[in-house]
C-alpha cells in the first residue's frame, strides 16, 4: 500500500508540525516520509480551519527512473522529487503526476510534483532565497 502513489497523493515529512485539532492517518513511505489519507482539498480545509496555512510552491518538480521494475523506478522517482522538497526546505509536496513510458524500449517513470509546506505563520519560511 505504501507504494500506491499516484496522482493526488500527498506526502509529508515525519516531525511535521500540525495543528493539534488535527488527526493525520500516515502511512509510512521512504526516508522519514509518510503519505497522508487526505486529499489535497480536505488536507487545505483542515488546515484553514485551524487556523494554520498550506503554502502551494507553483514551480514542478519533474523526475524521471529507468528500469524494468516498475515498482523500483516509481520509488526512486519519488526519492529524488523528496530531496527536491528538502532542497526548498518544504515539508509537504503533492503528487501532479505518474506517468509511465519507453525509451528504446527501456522502461520509465516520469514523477511530476509541487512542494507543499505547512506552517502555522501567514509568513512563509519554507523556501530558501537564491545566492546572489
Amino acid at each position: 500500500m505504501a507504494d500506491a502513489i499516484m496522482a493526488g497523493t500527498i506526502l509529508i515529512e515525519d516531525g511535521t508540525a500540525i495543528p493539534d485539532s488535527m488527526v493525520l492517518k500516515r502511512v509510512p513511505y521512504s526516508n522519514g516520509w509518510a503519505s497522508l489519507m487526505f486529499s489535497c482539498r480536505e488536507l487545505e480545509r483542515e488546515i484553514n480551519k485551524a487556523h494554520w496555512n498550506l503554502f502551494y510552491i507553483a514551480s514542478d518538480i519533474k523526475t524521471n527512473a529507468f528500469g524494468f521494475d516498475r515498482q523500483k523506478n516509481l520509488r526512486t522517482a519519488v526519492d529524488r522529487v523528496i530531496t527536491a522538497v528538502k532542497a526548498n526546505h518544504c515539508n509537504c509536496l503533492e503528487i501532479q503526476q505518474v506517468t509511465p513510458g519507453s525509451f528504446f524500449r527501456l522502461p520509465y517513470v516520469t514523477v511530476t510534483a509541487h512542494s507543499r509546506h505547512i506552517q502555522e505563520s501567514n509568513l512563509f519560511t519554507g523556501v530558501a532565497e537564491s545566492p546572489g
